[in-house]
Formats: C-alpha cells, structure tokens, sequence
C-alpha cells in the first residue's frame, strides 16, 4: 500500500464539488498536486492464473494499461476534501493509480484510496473536459475501482474498464514468452451512491436496474433512442434525472 503525504494544496470547500458535477472553479487557484508519492517503478505483473513475472516492465508488455496514454491536465478531489491540479497526469487502470509528474519533473503514483474524483481535460486545455473518474466500491470486490461516469446527475451509466496483462506461449523468434495488456469494459448504474451492475447496455437491463426508468417509454419512442449503447443510455439519463423531484 503506498502511502500518501501532501506537502501542498489549497484547501477548498467540498461543496463546490457535488458527487454528479463537474468542479466549476478557478483551477489556476487551486494548489500543485506534489508531495513524497511512490516513484514509477519496473512492475510485478500477474498473468491470469500465473506467479509474478519476476522485473517484468512496462516496456515488456505491449499496449498500454492507461486510460489515455498521453499526458494531460487533471482536477483532483482528494479523499479528505482537498482539491489540487496537475499539468501531467495519467490513469492506470492495470494498478488502479494516478500516475503524475510533479514539481521537479519526476513521475510518481497515489492510489485511489487517496482520491475521491478526478476530472481529465485535454492536454492542457481546461475548456475541454476528456472524462471524470470516481473512486467507488467495486460491486463484485471490496475495493474501490475507478469509474468513468458519463452523465452527470442523481441517477449515472457507470463504465468500469478493467485492465490485464496476457501470456503468450514462448515464442523462439524472439527467444521468450510476450506480454500484452488488454481490457475489457462492464458497466453499472448509480443510483444516490448504491452502485447496480447492468447485465448488457439494453432496455431490459436499465429498466431493472431502475423501474421507474420504464415510465418513460414513449419518450424513447419519440426520441428513436433504443438504449442500446452509451451514448442513446447517458442521453435518457440526463432526460430522466431532469424529471426528479
């Protein structure tokens, strides 16, 4: 477990950020993500099924176990409340980290343990919102996972893309096993923190997961929107926490 010690931020009310929304606040104010993290180091893989690969690396495997393999910008809320931002950060999905570069150019890690939410923009652009992660409890282990929340609001579709690394069989040409990473992505609903597995994207599976979703069958009606894939369930969502009281 790596521990986490802050050095500097600038403490902001946690108000400002509710669990559905993104931050709207003056991200030049807020504090340099810095601090005695954990430095990147070589990696012990674990292949389904297999011992740890003894210095295996991330040069190693082939792919890449990060959500976005470029660097950009990010807004981090902090378990405790803090608020602080980063120019270069990264998502790990293989280890479930935040890899960041900090003041003195060094690459380093924190564990979601450590973080609440983060908000990714790209590059450097603060306009242009890539994607928002929460650390919630995963529905089928007892930690949290990070996941990608693609609508704001009470009730979000959840995307929860999970990272591995595969062994191939020895290969003579090159004279040793390869390594790949691959992914693969499950989804849930939440639903005022209650974290609800969905089956498949599809009607049936969200109307399980929320009944009173189906009181809204001739808006998909008029709207041709079969619930079939992220976008057509984000888009009801928004239609749906907008008739909440």
């Amino acid at each position: 477990m790596r521990t986490l010690f802050v050095l500097t931020f600038i403490l902001i009310s946690q108000s400002l950020f509710a669990q559905s929304d993104i931050p709207k606040v003056d991200y030049t104010s807020i504090g340099e993500l810095d601090g005695s993290y954990s430095k990147i180091k070589s990696f012990n893989s674990l292949p389904d099924g297999k011992k740890p690969v003894e210095n295996l690396s991330y040069a190693d495997v082939q792919g890449s176990p990060f959500w976005d393999k470029n660097w950009n910008a990010a807004v981090l809320v902090l378990a405790n409340g803090t608020v602080t931002k980063t120019q270069k950060a990264k998502l790990n999905l293989y280890t479930n980290e935040v890899h960041f570069v900090n003041l003195f150019n060094v690459e380093m890690a924190c564990d979601n343990k450590a973080i609440k939410k983060i908000i990714f923009f790209k590059g450097i652009d603060t306009s242009k919102v890539m994607g928002v992660f929460e650390s919630l409890a995963n529905p089928s282990g007892t930690d949290n996972v990070f996941f990608r929340s693609l609508n704001k609001g009470k009730v979000r579709l959840l995307e929860l893309k999970k990272v591995s690394v595969k062994e191939s069989e020895y290969n003579p040409l090159v004279g040793k096993k390869e390594y790949s990473f691959y992914s693969k992505s499950t989804y849930a609903i939440s639903d005022d923190e209650k974290i609800i597995p969905l089956k498949t994207l599809n009607q049936s599976s969200l109307f399980t997961a929320i009944p009173k979703a189906s009181d809204y069958s001739e808006w998909l009606k008029q709207n041709n929107n079969k619930l079939k894939n992220e976008l057509e369930i984000s888009t009801f969502l928004d239609y749906y926490n907008s008739q909440l009281k």
